[in-house]
């Protein structure tokens, strides 16, 4: 027997989103996997990414910091932004390497707490951006009805 495309469970990527965008999705906390940002401080590139992922309970929900750039700009930048989301979201630093920073979460981050944090970047930071969302197990009626722009996703 052939199951319906209609009832089959998607995998969703969104592109470009902004915080708003983000905020106003309407699939459920539990589909989202992880969103991945950027920014710029002394006009050098950072990329932070929340993940998320319900099914890995052992790990936990975490922000990887990266930079691309060794020295005192990046560690001015772990500083701020893990003041940042000590003081948002009660999150402790673990971790620490040379480019990079995992900060652990006590909980896990919904769509729009990720949305408030972005925006709260903004404080800090220059050219914030949501690159990416991604979504596991969509069913297909929800990714129709997602509240997302629909040139801003895709599914497969």
């Amino acid at each position: 027997m052939i199951e319906s495309a209609e009832k089959k469970d998607v995998f969703v990527a969104a592109f470009g989103l902004t915080a708003g965008e983000l905020r106003a999705s309407k699939l459920p906390d539990t589909y989202l996997n992880n969103v991945f940002t950027e920014f710029r401080s002394k006009n050098k590139l950072y990329t932070a990414t929340y993940n998320t992922l319900q099914r890995t309970k052992s790990v936990g929900s975490y922000i990887q910091l990266n930079g691309y750039y060794v020295g005192e700009d990046f560690e001015d930048v772990k500083a701020t932004f893990v003041s940042e989301t000590f003081s948002q979201l009660g999150a402790r630093a673990e971790d620490s390497m040379a480019i990079a920073q995992i900060i652990r979460l006590p909980n896990t981050l919904t769509q729009r707490e990720i949305a408030d944090f972005v925006e709260l970047c903004e404080r800090n930071f220059t050219d914030v951006k949501i690159t990416a969302a991604y979504f596991s197990n969509v069913p297909m009626d929800k990714y129709k009805n997602s509240g997302l722009p629909l040139e801003k996703i895709t599914c497969e």
